[in-house]
């Protein structure tokens, strides 16, 4: 009997062989080819960003072909020297990692099941969203942050009474009242409202909290025991601190740094997850293997197909459905192959997944520790990526 016919009799007679061929389990091995002096260049490119004040710590791991073959972890969690130190376990607040590790998976889940139609009016799942014009937004545009929303409102504020926070319910009827900034499809306009949206859209589709379906349906089945929103206080002493806010009572540990994300109760679909790097590791290996790891399905192949292409809008090409596309100009460095996608995270977070090269790297810091107005790690993280790749040619 020839090979090729020999093989689809054998996956006939037994399925789950296709499924171990495509579900490669990370595996940690330092002696994986790569260049040696490339990586040490990583390694000095991430302690001067905390001699540098873009960070106090960080940890950053990477794998390719299933084989995580570099990981470092250095400084502290604050700027004093008895701060405690970073940890492969240290849990970091995501920030808006959260838009496609958390919301854009739910969309992805509901598709496979059936209930999301991308191309559906949001308004035929929300009807107040149609409010303001916005009656013909569709999930893609949400997805590829071409709604015509604005990019960010302090929804939390009360207009009428300064001194007064909004109540989740009231946030939400603002949001929904938002009038468009201009026609949908027109231009990609990366939007934290439309990401709110989203998560909101997918608690009526799912009839559960955001928080709760994620939980059951991604990160559960995944074994990612680290991820979840509003972290249980026993889990404080392990979290990287973000801001010092004197608005919402000092050191924010534990507690999400988003704003509005804080007010909606923790729980957003723009921003609110925490989670390890350990954790992550497993997510991007999944999505390498096409949706499955461990045996364990979470998305069909065509849907990671889907939503991690490009999709155009107008002569933008930096979207996927929920997630970026490399550029050339952004964190992504120049050097991620075209089928590559990603995210970054407004408190210092970013992870890079190459189909391509079977690669992929996660950064995590808590740069806005003690202020968001430390930057300086926008200098350097793309250099970081580009030498990444460099390390593996």
């Amino acid at each position: 009997m020839n090979k090729p016919l020999y093989f689809l009799l054998l996956i006939l007679a037994f399925p789950g062989l296709l499924l171990m061929a495509d579900d490669a389990l990370l595996k940690y091995d330092d002696t994986m080819n790569a260049r040696i002096d490339t990586l040490q260049k990583i390694t000095a490119m991430l302690h001067h960003g905390i001699r540098d004040t873009a960070y106090p710590g960080f940890v950053f791991l990477t794998a390719r072909e299933g084989c995580v073959f570099y990981q470092e972890t250095g400084g502290h969690f604050t700027y004093g020297p008895s701060s405690p130190l970073m940890e492969k376990s240290t849990i970091f607040d995501m920030a808006s990692l959260t838009k496609v590790i958390a919301t854009t998976s739910a969309a992805m889940v509901l598709y496979d099941q059936g209930k999301l139609d991308l191309y559906g009016k949001v308004s035929a799942v929300l009807p107040e969203f149609a409010a303001g014009g916005k009656e013909n937004v569709t999930f893609w545009h949400l997805l590829t942050h071409s709604s015509g929303l604005p990019a960010w409102d302090p929804l939390f504020k009360n207009k009428e009474n300064p001194a007064q926070i909004n109540t989740p319910e009231q946030m939400v009827e603002k949001l929904f009242t938002l009038p468009q900034m201009q026609p949908e499809g027109e231009k990609s306009v990366y939007s934290c409202m439309g990401f709110i949206t989203l998560g909101k859209a997918i608690e009526k589709i799912s009839g559960k909290p955001l928080h709760q379906f994620v939980s059951e349906e991604i990160f559960g089945p995944l074994k990612m025991a680290h991820t979840f929103y509003n972290p249980d206080k026993k889990y404080y002493s392990q979290t990287a601190p973000t801001e010092i806010d004197s608005s919402r009572g000092g050191l924010l540990q534990g507690k999400v740094h988003d704003e509005n994300a804080y007010y909606l109760n923790g729980i957003s679909g723009n921003a609110g997850l925490f989670s390890t790097v350990e954790d992550l590791a497993i997510f991007c290996q999944m999505m390498l293997n096409r949706g499955t790891y461990n045996g364990t399905r979470i998305f069909a192949p065509e849907t990671v197909e889907l939503f991690t292409r490009t999709h155009s809008v107008g002569e933008d090409q930096s979207r996927g459905l929920g997630w970026q596309k490399p550029t050339g100009d952004n964190s992504a460095g120049k050097f991620f192959s075209p089928s590559s996608f990603g995210h970054t995270g407004f408190t210092g977070t970013a992870l890079w997944i190459d189909p391509e090269k079977q690669l992929f790297g996660i950064f995590l810091t808590n740069r806005v520790h003690p202020s968001r107005k430390h930057q300086n790690l926008y200098n350097f993280r793309s250099k970081i990526f580009d030498q990444l790749q460099h390390s593996i040619n």
